[in-house]
């Protein structure tokens, strides 16, 4: 028994030797599979800021806290260029940095929170993504194709008409054009035997393309909460004492009309008639 249990003792060196190896392994492997921040693209963002607080003069009439804040915006500004997080852990660490340093109180960095367009716009995000994921824009868009797609005027009619159906909702140009729209677009230009990146992209997918995109900046005026630069227009106009009453209806009475005309001129012009 003795000896057996000597041979097999030496038989299980090499497996307890790989045992112990493995985690040194599995380790190493996930230090190389790092999807952490971007390093080179950080340092790049936090050096711009430290230059402009040290390296550049302070203007006169300036003081040093104000000069710190600015140098704090160039280095989240350059992040959201550079990319080196995603956008709302930058944002986080930007704040986290400010309070750290006691360039803003936490009352200053976080009195957005009680903003009530802020939140206005961030809801109006939550149902572009809502409309986007469960395919609800893209129905709307198909139905008004199907009732005027007899030709290419009309289809870009009604990609227009589409886009602005959506835009009470939508508050988000972006997200009407790009995640609703173009996959439309893409799908009706190919099967009309117009493909991106060909001659027959001319056929239909360059013009409707076109036409979209002139026609998201008009419906993006439509109505008040069509863009998110609307509501923030909407308050600066507030804080300088302008008091509009009933601003949705005000400001759609001001720019239906131009906003329409602008869009079928567009459409027509577009395919020459």
């Amino acid at each position: 028994h003795a000896g057996n249990g000597h041979e097999s003792s030496k038989s299980m060196l090499p497996v307890l030797a790989t045992a112990a190896k493995e985690p040194a392994e599995v380790m190493w492997s996930q230090a190389r599979l790092y999807k952490g921040a971007k390093i080179a693209p950080a340092l790049g963002a936090v050096a711009l800021g430290l230059a402009v607080r040290y390296l550049v003069p302070i203007p006169e009439g300036i003081d040093e806290q104000a000069w710190s804040l600015l140098a704090l915006f160039a280095t989240m500004v350059s992040g959201l260029v550079l990319g080196p997080l995603p956008t709302g852990a930058w944002a986080f660490l930007g704040a986290t940095a400010g309070l750290a340093t006691h360039i803003l109180t936490f009352h200053d960095m976080f009195a957005a929170a009680n903003n009530t367009v802020v939140w206005l716009v961030v809801v109006s995000f939550f149902l572009a993504k809502g409309f986007e994921k469960t395919g609800l824009g893209e129905r709307i868009a198909n139905q008004l194709l199907t009732i005027c797609g007899s030709n290419t005027l009309g289809l870009a009619v009604g990609l227009a008409a589409a886009e602005a159906a959506l835009t009470p909702a939508v508050a988000s140009t972006t997200s009407r054009a790009a995640g609703i729209f173009m996959p439309v677009i893409t799908s009706v230009s190919q099967a009309a035997g117009s493909m991106p990146g060909d001659p027959s992209r001319k056929k239909l997918g360059a013009y409707l393309t076109q036409s979209q995109f002139q026609a998201s900046t008009h419906s993006s005026n439509l109505v008040m909460t069509a863009a998110a630069q609307n509501l923030l227009c909407l308050q600066l106009a507030t804080s300088i004492g302008v008091d509009i009453k009933d601003p949705f209806v005000t400001w759609l009475s001001g720019s239906c009309v131009p906003a329409t005309l602008g869009a079928y001129t567009d459409q027509t012009a577009g395919s020459g008639v």
